[in-house]
């Protein structure tokens, strides 16, 4: 979760505010070119920990000075990119660096407007159509992991990343034409890491959370007028599995196996209470030992019996939320009283409500 003043807290759940919106108008290598409070009509950010480009969005701006409107001499157009901020009084709080796709600009005799569609900076490296390798490229056997993935991160130059002592198993090649984000993010789940930009710019590569031991940054009831305005609680169980299989090696390798279970009979989703749901992990060239084998075993447990329960949610927007924040929902009318990570949501820019997924934490297995 950002972090605000007091202030802002107080301003941003009262009954009435009105939330600000700043635009900054950066080059590619994210210098400020110009700063505006535009004319904005309507927006969103769309957010989701599961998607390669983590954040998106989408502006509706006036233009009736011609400010906006795109072309390759102008403010806006493809080496561009902005940056949004929410604010209530003199603060503001980002929401995310954006690369500029597919501008429009209408114009009609009463109205002229202009739309700007951004995707965060994965998208410089996710191979539609931009970072794609265009060379076979070899990361050498030894080499750190987070060096690993500063060197695919071509033409990003803002960092943030926590210590990591894991190191590449043995020469891994990447064919010319394959994205580099996908590689990235191999690398980092290997680590057991997380690789994402932040609402900043920056790429950030820190150690997976244990959900389990991280407090919630919110809690949402109804009684307490804090943002909530309601839930819909659903069981999922489309990708509950209580069975893991994990197969690693390579023909540079041994093979190695290791597997994880739910076998408590006193769990709700054990396999004698449920049935065996198998889930097979592999064949993986990159878990090259029975230590990592059974470490991702475990981790393929948890989040598969982690999935179960996941709740619709419907709130007041709350401009500090990042994906992957643990909140505590209490809502007795629904039975619900745990606490819950926040996958995706929506950051609506104009009165209306967010619509968010959260995903329940609480483990079955033991």
């Amino acid at each position: 979760m950002q972090i605000a003043s007091q202030a802002f807290i107080e301003q941003m759940i009262a009954p009435v505010s009105q939330v600000k919106v700043k635009l900054q108008l950066l080059d590619n290598n994210d210098n400020v070119i110009e700063e505006i409070t535009p004319r904005l009509i309507e927006g969103s950010i769309s957010v989701d920990k599961d998607r390669d480009i983590r954040r998106t969005a989408t502006l509706t701006i006036e233009n009736s000075d011609n400010l906006f409107t795109w072309g390759e001499d102008k403010l806006i157009w493809l080496d561009k990119r902005f940056k949004l901020f929410v604010g209530f009084g003199a603060e503001y709080i980002p929401q995310g660096v954006f690369v500029v796709t597919n501008p429009e600009a209408l114009s009609r005799p009463a109205e002229r407007i202009v739309t700007i569609q951004g995707n965060d900076k994965a998208y410089l490296l996710a191979g539609s159509p931009i970072g794609k390798f265009v060379n076979e490229t070899t990361i050498k056997k030894g080499v750190n992991i987070g060096t690993a993935i500063k060197q695919l991160a071509e033409g990003i130059s803002k960092f943030l990343f926590d210590d990591c002592d894991v190191t590449v198993p043995y020469d891994l090649t990447y064919s010319a034409g394959e994205a580099r984000w996908k590689a990235m993010k191999e690398l980092a789940d290997l680590a057991v890491y997380t690789l994402y930009f932040d609402t900043d710019g920056y790429l950030r590569f820190r150690p997976q959370r244990d959900l389990e031991k991280t407090p919630p940054c919110w809690t949402y009831k109804p009684e307490d007028y804090t943002l909530y305005a309601g839930s819909n609680k659903r069981l999922d169980d489309s990708e509950l599995c209580n069975h893991i299989l994990v197969i690693g090696g390579s023909s540079q390798t041994a093979t190695v196996t290791a597997e994880a279970k739910d076998d408590d009979p006193d769990s709700p989703t054990s396999i004698q209470r449920i049935g065996s749901r198998l889930y097979i992990h592999g064949p993986d060239p990159l878990i090259t030992t029975k230590k990592l084998a059974q470490a991702r075993a475990n981790y393929e447990l948890q989040k598969r019996l982690a999935i179960a329960e996941r709740v619709d949610l419907e709130l007041v927007p709350n401009y500090l939320h990042e994906a992957e924040d643990v909140i505590e929902l209490i809502d007795p009318n629904n039975e619900i009283n745990d606490r819950y990570e926040l996958v995706r949501f929506t950051i609506p820019l104009r009165a209306q409500k967010t619509q968010a997924e959260a995903v329940r934490i609480r483990r079955y297995s033991t």
